[in-house]
């Protein structure tokens, strides 16, 4: 039911980079296409110099025609580009498709002989990069399986550069013969299981090592908003303390002067100015309460002290606050007693609650509090319209609200969140649109626990 994060900072149930994966991908299939283009331009430029420079015949109309292939896939790639939930699908299959006309060139250009075998191991340490470790495993072994293949598909024509005036056909390699030797396999052999070594290493460790930036720069990410939360907060109670000290002072006189009134209408006996004085003085203890609302909310109580709260007081107290017939109380931990301030606990589960009872209409919220493993948790479930990604994404941040104006101030989440991570827990919201959503408000019991229990 309940999973808390194994990190601070991270609730549990999120999606973790979701929106960050889909821009690497982005990113990732921009620079395939510009290698892809690169890759047409230095396969012509070398066939270009290995005809005049060395004098050596090639199958043209074939490597053309592969080149030709390769260079109208890209533009159907670039074209398909747009198309975002098809990215990650066109950089597996460019990836695939790349070695698979990297093995071809080589199949028609001397086969293992041919010195530019290496250029597998750049397929081998992008697909390490860009790709996920599974996908990058596969295309390792289908690079392998391609190059192995070289060795065991028919001999094309053979021959030496030309000694008599005219470019001769490539040579290749692939039995012992009189151009070839039984050295020269055996050499080939083992660069194919040189490279095999090669390849398993550098997507092993790349694979690491990338996934060691990749948590790095998670837990830069979730410190960074750690920090936006804790600069938004320190705000939040600065404009509070201001507010607090700034109409404490007129709000004590107004209840000193309402006192002085109240007690002197008694002695006359006019009534309606006693009700009159009486209303100033509640409204007064009413701004106070506000003032202290306003503190709580930003995480600041004012010089509120943890207390010994026993949990079946605390859950009549909600039970009383809100209307029976909607709030069902669930009381899995009996008699237990913890240790935290009393007001600023009872706010927080309070607002939890009236967000509740408000996004699920006039059904029934059912609020539940139970212990698993070393949390104490409160559960509060509704079956109202539920939130979609994006809400839930921001239902936690400070002034953030759905409901219409003057029905919220958007930071009843944002408090019980700071509580719970004030005491080693957090808020972790689950919604499922049209099947409501579920508040998890926890705490560490090492925290909340009295010294003596």
């Amino acid at each position: 039911m309940f999973s808390p994060p194994m990190d601070r900072g991270t609730l549990p149930g999120t999606a973790p980079g979701g929106a960050d994966r889909r821009k690497t991908t982005d990113i990732a299939f921009s620079w395939l296409l510009l290698l892809r283009w690169g890759a047409v331009v230095c396969q012509l430029l070398l066939i270009t110099a290995i005809y005049f420079l060395f004098r050596i015949e090639l199958p043209f109309l074939i490597i053309s025609a592969i080149i030709v292939f390769q260079a109208v896939s890209n533009l159907v790639f670039a074209a398909f580009k747009k198309k975002k939930k098809w990215l990650d699908r066109m950089l597996i299959a460019g990836m695939f498709m790349d070695v698979l006309l990297l093995t071809l060139l080589l199949f028609y250009t001397g086969g293992p002989m041919n010195p530019f075998t290496s250029l597998y191991l750049v397929h081998i340490v992008i697909a390490s990069i860009i790709l996920r470790p599974k996908m990058a495993w596969l295309l390792l072994l289908f690079t392998v399986s391609c190059y192995a293949a070289l060795f065991q598909l028919p001999d094309q024509t053979g021959a030496a550069p030309f000694p008599l005036g005219r470019p001769a056909p490539v040579p290749l390699c692939h039995a012992p013969t009189a151009t070839a030797p039984a050295r020269m396999q055996i050499h080939l052999q083992g660069m194919l299981l040189a490279f095999a070594l090669t390849a398993v290493f550098i997507v092993f460790f790349v694979s690491k090592i990338q996934q060691s930036l990749n948590r790095y720069q998670e837990t830069v990410a979730s410190l960074r908003d750690e920090k936006n939360r804790s600069e938004r907060l320190a705000s939040l109670a600065t404009l509070s303390a201001g507010a607090a000290h700034e109409l404490s002072t007129p709000l004590s006189l107004i209840a000193v002067v309402a006192g002085e009134m109240y007690r002197t209408l008694l002695h006359h006996g006019d009534d309606e100015l006693v009700q009159d004085a009486r209303l100033i003085r509640q409204q007064v203890e009413i701004c106070k309460e506000i003032l202290y609302h306003m503190t709580a909310d930003a995480g600041q109580p004012m010089g509120e002290q943890p207390a010994i709260i026993r949990l079946p007081g605390l859950l009549d107290e909600l039970e009383q606050d809100f209307p029976s017939d909607r709030l069902r109380i669930v009381n899995k931990v009996g008699a237990m007693v913890i240790q935290a301030p009393p007001r600023t606990m009872k706010r927080a589960l309070s607002s939890l609650v009236k967000n509740a009872l408000d996004a699920g209409g006039d059904r029934e919220v059912r609020l539940t509090c139970f212990r698993e493993a070393h949390h104490l948790a409160f559960l509060v479930e509704d079956s109202g319209i539920g939130m979609d990604e994006k809400t839930l994404a921001r239902a936690t941040e400070p002034f953030f609200s759905t409901k219409k104006p003057g029905q919220g101030m958007g930071l009843g989440l944002f408090l019980a969140r700071s509580v719970g991570e004030r005491y080693g827990g957090g808020l972790h919201l689950a919604s499922d649109p049209g099947a409501g959503t579920r508040a998890t408000l926890y705490f560490a019991l090492d925290r909340i626990l009295p010294a003596d229990s």
